[in-house]
């Protein structure tokens, strides 16, 4: 009845624990850049303002944060329009950057899903699918 688990050789076993390891690694650095970056540009949700549901600034967030930036800055109104600009015009890129991110993260995670399945028995499988389900992190 309670037979021994099979042994797992210690190459598989530095194996996972070096991509898990990579996997928290990366995930930190990534999440530290986009802190990092998210609050140098003054992004709303980052300093803790409420974003739309769609979860991305509306022109009037970009247009008040460029009313700060005048305001703190002392701005002259051809700056502030230049800033206005700017923002209007790197709001694509700047989406798109945290698109591709996102699916970094995400290949990353499912890479290390897969190389974490092929440690498991077919039992250990069934639970690790049920603590952690396929899919986006934190998802059900």
């Amino acid at each position: 009845m309670n037979e021994p688990a099979p042994r797992v050789s210690r190459r598989v076993t530095w194996l996972a624990v070096s991509a898990l390891v990579g996997t928290a690694l990366a995930g930190i650095l990534v999440g530290a850049v986009l802190d990092r970056t998210l609050l140098m540009w003054g992004a709303p949700w980052a300093r803790g303002i409420p974003v739309p549901a769609g979860g991305e600034p509306t022109p009037e967030m970009r247009r008040r944060l460029a009313r700060r930036l005048a305001r703190d800055l002392n701005l002259s109104a051809a700056q502030r329009l230049k800033v206005e600009e700017l923002m209007e015009q790197q709001a694509p890129r700047i989406r798109a950057t945290g698109d591709s991110v996102q699916a970094i993260v995400e290949r990353s995670l499912a890479e290390s899903r897969g190389q974490m399945m092929k440690i498991l028995t077919p039992e250990q499988q069934r639970k690790f699918s049920t603590i952690l389900p396929p899919g986006r992190p934190g998802r059900r």
